[in-house]
């Protein structure tokens, strides 16, 4: 059989100012193609489906229309929810929906047991906390490590059945670092790569499962043998610019596994460009992408949005990218007997990696009046 592997909609999140239903759409309307010309067996959406526990009524209606779609092809959608979901609104209608052939699990109680689909046992795993794990079963675990392993453990997951888990977890490989990018990478990963927090699990917990699809991880790839990240359906953060998205389809044949990625396509790319201002307004970029412009300028500039947007519509965000990179340490200095004028200089002097010129100088003089001690 062959299943779609789909994660991290975060449908109605917006970058910056603009919002993304169009370019979801677009996305979404690509993975049903997908599922027709291919002609799958199955949709996995590994969690965070919506952006916001409480979504906004355009999220709903397309996450509507997209089931819809599926439905319509008479393929069955298996789906957890994420941290970002609302786990009661994700399950309304879940019974119906599941006599209609879309799965839906927000409860670790309902995880244990297995749905069993063309003869393979797809279980259901959404995203879980310690304290999620002890309310339903009276334990008293303290790890998300320790968590995860009381679920797999009441699962009693048969190894001679092919088995599938969906699971929505910050999962690091077991050899290796885990690559991260956008909003993960400030929680708990260093230069890109995750280096462990108390949230991460280790992928070995997963052995006893064929395939794990997994979901929170917004950048593709896979972790080990038997499990993978698909990554969000768009870069939803100027550091994914560089990475590109795919369709991740899974080849299952008894407990043989295949991988397999399918291009994306993009309503809007995310781009990133360093430079002066005059330089990225005459650099060859796309102008039809959410631009990111990190200005090399050494002054202040009046208006450099209004003037991006003259040439980029969809210019994101403006930030200046300082020369010395930050001050590295701090520096304990007298300031209630030292010169205001050099306090000045050498301030400037730390943030641009210059001296004043005279210009700058005489304007400092002129604002510090006569009184400089």
């Amino acid at each position: 059989m062959r299943f779609l592997h789909l994660a991290d909609l975060h449908l109605g999140k917006r970058l910056k100012e603009f919002p993304l239903i169009d370019d979801q759409r677009f996305v979404l309307s690509q993975a049903v193609d997908l599922i027709r010309s291919e002609h799958l067996d199955g949709v996995f959406l590994a969690g965070d489906i919506y952006d916001s526990s409480i979504p906004t009524a355009e999220a709903t209606s397309l996450f509507d229309d997209f089931l819809t779609e599926i439905n319509r092809l008479g393929v069955p959608v298996f789906l957890i929810s994420g941290n970002h979901d609302s786990a009661e609104k994700l399950e309304f209608g879940g019974r119906i929906f599941a006599k209609n052939g879309i799965y839906v699990c927000t409860d670790v109680k309902s995880s244990l047991k297995p749905i069993t689909y063309q003869g393979v046992n797809i279980y259901l795993l959404p995203f879980i906390k310690p304290i999620d794990v002890n309310f339903a079963f009276n334990t008293t675990v303290k790890t998300y490590s320790e968590a995860l392993s009381e679920v797999i453990e009441r699962m009693a997951v048969d190894p001679s059945k092919t088995n599938i888990l969906l699971a929505h977890q910050m999962v690091l490989p077991v050899n290796g670092p885990l690559l991260v990018g956008g909003s993960e990478s400030a929680l708990n990963a260093q230069d890109g790569v995750a280096i462990g927090d108390v949230t991460s699990v280790s992928a070995s917990l997963f052995s006893m499962f064929d395939y794990v699809a997994l979901g929170h991880v917004h950048r593709p790839q896979t972790l080990g043998a038997n499990a993978r990240y698909p990554g969000s359906i768009l870069k939803y953060h100027k550091d994914e610019a560089a990475i590109e998205k795919s369709f991740t389809i899974v080849d299952i044949e008894g407990k043989n596994l295949t991988l397999e990625s399918r291009p994306e396509h993009y309503l809007h790319n995310v781009v990133v460009a360093t430079g002066t201002l005059e330089e990225i307004l005459n650099s060859p970029l796309d102008q039809n992408a959410y631009l990111f412009a990190v200005l090399k300028d050494t002054t202040t500039l009046e208006d450099p949005m209004g003037k991006l947007r003259n040439r980029y519509p969809y210019a994101a965000a403006v930030e200046y990218e300082r020369l010395d990179g930050g001050i590295a340490s701090i520096e304990k200095i007298d300031i209630e007997h030292q010169d205001k004028e050099e306090l000045f200089n050498d301030f400037f002097q730390k943030q641009n990696g210059r001296a004043m010129d005279e210009g700058q100088q005489e304007t400092i003089h002129a604002l510090l009046g006569k009184e400089k001690l």
